[in-house]
């Protein structure tokens, strides 16, 4: 699975971005329950600040953060250990997998949480990925997915530059910036059942656009080489991001995002064919 965020800073901008109102992780997963001596599986843990929280809130159960990227699995088992050792949660493991295709064994989770992971995978990836949280998970397991719709597209007015960018970025089919939309009927499409989800607009007003343009700067600092190489011109990229930072500090700019908070079960009886 690709990643286009992929750097080394990707860390910092990770937890830089949970502390972030708009990406309200205790708010995203009030409700989630996991059983005593339970087991939950942080799918795409990036910075493992979530997991941390997870092994917190459920201290009497086992926590497992998973990535792709060994750089941040490293990097957050360094975050862990630098956390008092008083209050460092010892019901925490990180591991570095696919989540295409895990090594965790059939039904071995109580929960799975998924942030921000979907709009990174293609389509296939996406029904690959559901695929394999099924298998993971215990009957009647829960799954919480959460991602944007609209993140980066959603802005106007745009220059010409920016149009034309975000229409060749938009055609990429290695990501997709409107899954929110889509991820219900995914979901369902997969046999899981009890579906549950709602929107939470995200509205970037005058009092949180200075916020947001920070997490923009950082965004693009780790997209440079991937839209480069997308454009084919380094300095058309360049002057995307110049112009893009440009019009979101202009008074009038409307910029938003809708946030799908999905939750859904693994049903009791189920045929796993792999």
């Amino acid at each position: 699975m690709g990643y286009i965020l992929e750097n080394r800073k990707e860390f910092e901008r990770l937890e830089k971005q949970s502390q972030h109102p708009s990406y309200d992780f205790k708010k995203e997963l009030a409700g989630l329950v996991v059983p005593a001596r339970g087991k939950v599986l942080d799918a795409g843990c990036g910075s493992g600040i979530v997991s941390r929280y997870l092994a917190e809130a459920f201290p009497r159960s086992s926590v497992v953060g998973c990535d792709l990227s060994e750089d941040r699995i490293k990097q957050a088992r360094k975050a862990l250990m630098e956390v008092a050792s008083s209050e460092r949660p010892e019901n925490l493991t990180f591991v570095c997998d696919n989540l295409s295709e895990t090594r965790f064994s059939d039904g071995e989770f109580d929960a799975i949480v998924c942030r921000y992971v979907f709009q990174h995978l293609s389509k296939d990836q996406c029904h690959r990925v559901l695929k394999e949280f099924l298998r993971c998970l215990k009957p009647k397991g829960t799954l919480s997915i959460v991602d944007f719709d609209g993140t980066v597209l959603n802005i106007f007015p745009q220059t010409e530059t920016i149009k034309e960018v975000l229409d060749t970025f938009e055609a990429d089919t290695t990501h997709d910036m409107r899954i929110g939309r889509k991820l219900p009927s995914l979901i369902a499409s997969e046999g899981f059942t009890e579906l549950k989800w709602h929107i939470e607009p995200v509205q970037m007003s005058e009092k949180v656009m200075k916020d947001e343009m920070e997490m923009m700067i950082l965004r693009f600092e780790n997209t440079k080489k991937y839209l480069s190489q997308l454009l084919n011109d380094a300095k058309k990229a360049d002057r995307f991001y110049r112009e893009y930072l440009e019009l979101l500090g202009k008074p009038g700019t409307v910029y938003f995002h809708n946030k799908f908070i999905c939750h859904a079960q693994r049903p009791n009886h189920l045929s796993l064919v792999k």
